[in-house]
């Protein structure tokens, strides 16, 4: 789609192309190319179009938002965007995805402040590339609070009292080399490399899947994202600060001054903050009014990620254990349908080879 600078009200295109140039605005003010950085709502959306559609309109006695002149109703694929936008702004408690851009901010600020390895900034940066591959809701890693632990066998348990603590304990790791073969804790704290495959069971969850397991190889691609190596660091803080024979104490530890903690919701939100602020350039207030980072970021994180890298709709529910559909509410499809949009307009030497899509 070739669209002249110069020819600003578009006086020179087909209209066919000022219909997709109006929808793809659209495209770029749902994923947040706005002053402040953000998604804005879709009846400013509306708002935006019908001035720039009126704008050319004047300028080429043409609306643009209509497919042909005789159209009552606007181009479906302004209506796309607009049903798609709409479903997501009226989500109830939707969470920001943490986001790769994230992570990378995490772990420079914890090289930049030579950061405790057993600290709370270390903890989270393992918890957090750990959570981007299994997308765990906090009380399946973490606890609510720091001084009431999540645990079953109380009057408001959501599972029976052999599950033992909701959060993961070293009693839900199984780790195995690359031949197959068992390899203890102990030994994978010695040698990271006796470790290929780290199964994580999930002795609980929300939708009542409890026992559901999900492996992690060793990422040989890109080694500092790897779930793997995470997971031998959380071991390796696990073991001086409760000691690995404590096999059913949560592992999601971390010390501050002389003492050892569980972490918990709000030193999660705290840090997820903390990262947001630097990775996005924002202050508190405009992070207050325009962003929603939570403990749950790390899961819609996961199921945008792997959205966004052309997995299935059932694998997404299959990785990260959802039993219906419900994944479709974290998904920022605007993004990956503008990806895939772009491939249409793609230059070719040969015209005649693209198909006949009429």
């Amino acid at each position: 789609m070739n669209w002249p600078k110069e020819d600003l009200l578009l006086q020179r295109t087909p209209h066919a192309t000022r219909t997709h140039i109006l929808a793809a605005y659209n495209i770029d003010l749902a994923m947040g190319h706005s002053i402040k950085g953000k998604p804005i709502d879709v009846s400013t959306m509306k708002g935006y179009t019908n001035a720039a559609a009126a704008m050319i309109a004047k300028a080429v006695d043409r609306d643009p938002r209509f497919t042909e002149i005789i159209d009552s109703k606007m181009s479906t694929s302004l209506h796309a965007i607009w049903d798609e936008c709409l479903r997501y702004q009226k989500m109830p408690n939707k969470a920001d995805p943490y986001s790769p851009e994230m992570h990378a901010t995490l772990a420079q600020l914890n090289v930049d402040a030579n950061s405790s390895f057993d600290g709370l900034f270390c903890a989270m940066e393992d918890w957090a590339n750990a959570n981007t591959y299994l997308g765990c809701r906090i009380s399946e890693w973490a606890q609510e609070d720091a001084f009431k632990h999540l645990s079953s066998g109380g009057k408001l348990s959501p599972v029976p009292l052999q599950h033992g603590h909701l959060a993961f304990t070293l009693e839900d790791l199984q780790c195995f080399n690359r031949r197959g073969a068992p390899v203890s804790a102990r030994t994978f704290l010695s040698d990271r490399n006796s470790v290929f495959k780290v199964d994580v069971t999930f002795s609980w969850q929300k939708n009542r899947n409890h026992g559901e397991t999900r492996s992690l190889t060793v990422n040989l691609s890109n080694p500092d994202r790897c779930a793997v190596r995470s997971f031998h660091n959380i071991l390796l803080r696990f073991d001086r600060l409760v000691g690995i024979e404590h096999t059913k104490v949560p592992l999601a530890v971390y010390r501050e001054g002389s003492s050892s903690h569980f972490l918990h919701r709000t030193v999660i939100s705290r840090v997820l903050r903390t990262v947001a602020k630097a990775t996005y350039d924002v202050s508190d207030s405009e992070l207050d009014k325009h962003y929603n980072f939570t403990p749950h970021s790390f899961r819609v994180g996961a199921c945008v990620l792997l959205h966004a890298a052309g997995a299935t709709a059932p694998q997404i529910k299959f990785l990260l254990r959802w039993k219906s559909d419900s994944f479709m509410e974290y998904l920022r499809n605007v993004n990956a349908l503008s990806a895939v949009q772009n491939l249409a307009f793609l230059p070719t030497a040969n015209a005649s080879a693209l198909p006949n899509i009429f």
